[in-house]
């Protein structure tokens, strides 16, 4: 069972067909989201459903990265770099 700390808000079950995605930023240590579940600094690995979703990365000091809509399955790529611009 995934536990996401403090945060209360969780991704849904992803059950059997679940695909682990691997977030990661440049630079790392962002904090992410998916589809407005955070789920800490990256590089994490999220196990979803597979379709669309929405990701996000945020670092201060760096303006957030846009939103990308993902998609999710067996024949897409597991592995998603988000890349944020210093805001100084």
């Amino acid at each position: 069972i995934a536990c996401v700390a403090g945060a209360g808000a969780a991704l849904p079950d992803p059950g059997p067909n679940g695909i682990t995605v691997t977030l990661k930023s440049v630079p790392s240590g962002a904090s992410v989201m998916v589809d407005g579940v955070l789920l800490g600094p990256t590089p994490v690995d999220a196990k979803l459903r597979p379709g669309p979703h929405h990701v996000r990365a945020m670092l201060s000091g760096y303006y957030p990265a846009p939103q990308e809509r993902i998609q999710v399955g067996a024949a897409e790529p597991t592995e998603v770099t988000l890349h944020l611009i210093a805001s100084h």
